[in-house]
């Protein structure tokens, strides 16, 4: 009698699940990777991006935290959008793909999630303010209300 493919002659051994299970988790984590390498995502410096805004060559600058924390002071010419609304929102900017735009929130979390959304959607020239609003502050620089 030949063994039916369909149907499990035994249940796996407890280690042999732990395998498979470790192999399929594996295969994920690669394929995210994977998809994550096409966008990589840069930084710049507080003191680098307030050069540059003072210089009259600022990039677009991103503000994903609430209205009400980019009310109490943000980066000068900021626009706002709270990183909730990144994912449906990002066409609002009106801007290529290819356009450079630095992201930052108040401590770095928010603002990992918006450039994560913001990849996924095709923009290529990301880039991450370093220190993020608490090290604008710390560094001195201008602060905008």
């Amino acid at each position: 009698m030949t063994p039916n493919p369909f149907v499990a002659q035994t249940a796996p051994e407890p280690r042999n699940r732990l395998v498979q299970i470790s192999r399929i988790a594996l295969l994920g984590l690669l394929g995210l990777l994977a998809g994550c390498s096409e966008a990589q995502v840069g930084s710049i410096s507080s003191q680098e991006l307030e050069s540059r805004i003072q210089a009259g060559q600022a990039p677009l600058i991103l503000d994903v935290r609430t209205p009400e924390e980019f009310a109490g002071g943000h980066v000068p010419g900021a626009v706002n959008m709270p990183y909730t609304q990144v994912p449906r929102r990002a066409s609002d900017l009106g801007v290529s793909p290819d356009t450079e735009i630095v992201v930052y929130c108040q401590s770095g979390g928010r603002a990992g999630a918006a450039e994560q959304s913001l990849a996924s959607q095709g923009y290529s020239n990301i880039v991450d303010l370093k220190g993020h609003m608490l090290g604008w502050r710390n560094a001195g620089q201008t602060v905008e209300n």
